[in-house]
């Protein structure tokens, strides 16, 4: 019983210490949406004062928007592979407390990630600095 006990210990130090990432994680992305957004506002509603140094504006949001698009793919990559160890010592424990439980997780074909999103949004800024770049161009 304290070989169980102890693997209890671990799983719950485990998941906190992914629960943090996870909240680091999602503060970081607040953090790019919210600057993103407002540099892209702040661009187009001064366009005629910067008019003449549109195209490093544009620049500088898309090459913010592509670091952010590293780091959430990163983040991503590192919250799954800490649930996927997460779920493995999970797996562990109730090998030998819960058989039904057990039986029920294997049950579930499909998961909802909504981590995908840390690298997803990203993408679509990235899109949107190059057809504001697009745009820009065919205007000159």
């Amino acid at each position: 019983m304290q070989n169980i006990e102890l693997k209890l210990k671990i799983f719950s130090e485990k998941l906190n210490l992914a629960n943090s990432y996870v909240d680091r994680s999602w503060q970081r992305f607040n953090w790019f949406i919210t600057l993103s957004l407002g540099f892209f506002s702040f661009l187009l509603s001064n366009y005629e004062k910067l008019k003449n140094f549109v195209f490093l504006y544009i620049s500088i949001g898309l090459i913010f928007s592509c670091i952010w698009f590293l780091m959430g793919f990163e983040d991503y990559k590192s919250i799954k592979e800490y649930f996927s160890k997460i779920k493995l010592i999970e797996k562990r424990i109730l090998e030998k407390v819960d058989d039904v439980y057990l039986k029920q997780q294997n049950n579930r074909k499909f998961e909802i990630r909504q981590t995908i999103w840390l690298f997803v949004i990203p993408i679509f800024f990235i899109f949107l600095w190059i057809i504001l770049l697009v745009f820009f161009l065919k205007l000159k």
